[in-house]
Parts: structure tokens; sequence; C-alpha cells
């Protein structure tokens, strides 16, 4: 037991300015508070089932960067990220560019809102971002059905048109799962979120901040940029080091992902290929402008017939017997969804 109670050295970080973000009016959770006693101490319980066990990293803060926490509003209980962030740092300062007015009012503003932001009263080089408590897109799980897939697609394809940050997708679950899933494993609420399909909750899927970020101006020619340490690491011309289109290689980062988070894992998305091989043509020049791969993909899904994109994902790489098994059950919810889209076409009807 004396494991869990032991904090990391982010978490004793986190722990020490506990006290300067209560003044801010953020509050953490009880592990990083000072003093802090473990909640199982003197009882029963094993630490695995109580909330103050779990480790920063437990909580897929990753997305976003290590340097982040999670805490509460303490004025209206909203869950939200503190992120620790360089002052005047080029991916902070782009994140609150792209939050101010009139982008802040744009539906189709797919930045990650930042809520507040705040100087260290300690160290002036410090600062913090507060942030939504968003999932990365896989979790906690990946799209269930290849019309989930489609309508991620949709959204992160069509965002590129105009504003192409390819750094972490990040999604709201609130409304796919109803229950807070901060707060799924604790002992005081055993039972697990019921998901609703991604597309039928209305996701909306945001582009989080990334330190790697880089700030072009409008004004300057030619858009040049040396891909930055850290990124795709499967980026051609981010081997050589050189100043080259940032715009081609956020395409190219685009088409890996599609083809490495659902192409390679999943056997009923081959209709991805297309996109995926003119997306990631070594040479940046031979690869489509952001619009051109939108207008590609609109194309595709065109052509995806209705019965497919009700079906379940179906992993590449499972045996005969789960493939079997995940056939019967990727039939199962294409049932079940082609049942909510009737039912709730006639209640639009009859609403």
């Amino acid at each position: 037991e004396k494991s869990y109670s032991e904090l990391s050295g982010i978490e004793l970080y986190w722990r020490d300015r506990q006290k300067f973000l209560e003044t801010r009016g953020y509050m953490l959770r009880p592990r990083f508070c000072p003093g802090w006693v473990p909640s199982w101490t003197g009882t029963d319980k094993h630490p695995v089932l109580c909330d103050d066990s779990r480790e920063l990293f437990v909580r897929r803060l990753s997305p976003i960067g290590n340097d982040s926490i999670d805490a509460r509003i303490m004025a209206t209980g909203q869950l939200v990220y503190i992120k620790k962030v360089g002052t005047g740092d080029d991916g902070s300062r782009l994140a609150t560019i792209l939050w101010e007015q009139p982008l802040r009012n744009d539906p189709a503003n797919p930045c990650v809102p930042i809520l507040d932001s705040f100087i260290d009263n300690e160290d002036s080089s410090i600062s913090y971002m507060v942030m939504p408590y968003l999932h990365c897109f896989d979790d906690p799980d990946q799209p269930e059905i290849v019309d989930d897939l489609v309508d991620l697609a949709d959204q992160v394809l069509q965002v590129s048109v105009t504003m192409p940050p390819w750094v972490h997708i990040m999604m709201n679950v609130n409304a796919c799962y109803p229950r807070d899933l901060f707060f799924r494993i604790s002992s005081n609420q055993k039972a697990a979120p019921i998901p609703w399909f991604r597309r039928r909750a209305q996701i909306k899927y945001y582009f989080a901040y990334s330190s790697i970020a880089v700030h072009i101006p409008l004004e300057v020619e030619p858009k040049l940029a040396i891909p930055a340490f850290g990124g795709d690491i499967h980026v051609p011309e981010g081997r050589n080091q050189v100043p080259c289109d940032p715009f081609k290689t956020d395409i190219f980062m685009a088409g890996n992902l599609l083809r490495r988070e659902f192409r390679d894992r999943y056997s009923n998305v081959e209709f991805l290929l297309p996109l995926i091989k003119s997306m990631t043509q070594k040479n940046p020049a031979l690869r489509p402008t952001a619009a051109e791969a939108f207008a590609q993909w609109q194309i595709i899904r065109s052509r995806i017939p209705f019965l497919h994109r009700a079906w379940g994902m179906l992993r590449r790489h499972d045996n005969p017997i789960i493939k079997a098994m995940s056939e019967i059950y990727a039939f199962g919810l294409a049932v079940v969804h082609i049942t909510t889209k009737a039912i709730d076409r006639v209640a639009g009807l009859q609403g």
C-alpha cells in the first residue's frame, strides 16, 4: 500500500502549488493537498478502490502534456485541466490568440477553450492555462461503429481547411457518457457509464494546445518552418531539419493519424486508403492542400453504403474466433444504430 501513497516528482510539484491555485479559485484532488492522509488508512479498503490512489498518468493527462493536472473550479464544481506552460511561449500564446474574439464565438472554431490564464506567484517564467476537462479521441474507447469514424474524419478534415494546427485531437465526452468519467473507478460509483454512439451524442472534437505549435503571421512569406522535435516522427521532411511548408507537413500528419489509428487497426475501413496514400506522399509538393483533401474525402464518404457505416468497427489482427465474435457484435451494433436512427427520425417528425 505504500506505493499508492507516495507522490511522484511532478505530483510533489502540484502539491506545493495547491495553496496558490486555491487562491485562484481552483481545488485539486485531496491527494495533492498538503497534509494529505490516504482515505484507505485505517480501513479494509484496498487503495485501488479509492480515488485518491490514482496517479496523474492513470488519468490520461498525457494528451495535453505531462505538466498538467485535473482540478475543479471552486465556485461551480466544473472539472478542468490546469496546464503549466512557459510564460509567453509560442504554443500558449497561439492557443490564447485562437480563443480571443471574434474566433471565440465562431462555432467552427475547433480550438480548446482557454478558460483562464495566470502567471505563477513565485516564478514569473511559469504560467498556467485552464482548459475544460477533455479526453483524447480514443479515450475511453475508439469509435464503436464506422459512422462514428466518418463523423470524426468529417470534423477533422473540414477544420483543417481553415485552421490546420495538427496537435492533439480531444473530445468532450459528457454527452456520450452521462455520468462523470472522472470518478468512474471511485469506490462510491462502481457502475461504468453507458456509452451512446458518438454521432448520436453529437461529440465535438477539439484541437488541443501543443508546445511545438508555431505561429506564422499572415504577412510573412514564404510560410516555412522547421518540423519540431516531438511531432510525428514519420514525417519525411522532418529528417532533414530544414525549413519546409508546415501546412503540407500537417497534411501528412493528418493522413498518418488516419492510417495509424484506424486503417492499420480495423479491417472494414479500407475506404480511407486512397485518401491516406494521397496525404502521406513522400514529396510534400505532391500532397493535396487541406481543401483538396477535404474535397477528396467528401467524394469517398458519399460512396460508403449506409449499412457499412452502421457496422461495428472490426479489428484487423484478431484471431479467427475473436473475429467471428466481433462480426456478431458488429451486426448487433448495426441493428441498434439503425433502430435508434429510425426512432430519432420518428420522434423528429412527431416533434
